[in-house]
């Protein structure tokens, strides 16, 4: 799916969101080397337990992802 926003759509930068609280999304972003920029809205309780600690961003800019194509050893997110 990066691949297709990079390389097919053009994008310059795929973002993603979750829930602070939600460690497993948090992983997954993290796994495909999407890098953390912050936590925001700290404070703002939903129904949902632990939404009062905001939501994360994670982003992957294509000049990181064209590294991480050239070098595939850096695919495991070995640069941050």
């Amino acid at each position: 799916m990066l691949a297709y926003g990079f390389d097919d759509l053009g994008l310059t930068q795929i973002f993603a969101e979750a829930m602070t609280v939600n460690a497993g999304s948090r992983a997954v972003m993290s796994r495909i080397c999407l890098t953390y920029l912050g936590t925001r809205g700290e404070g703002t309780s939903g129904p949902i337990t632990g939404s009062g600690q905001g939501m994360v961003d994670y982003a992957l800019t294509n000049d990181r992802w064209a590294a991480l194509v050239e070098y595939p050893a850096l695919r495991w997110c070995g640069v941050r």
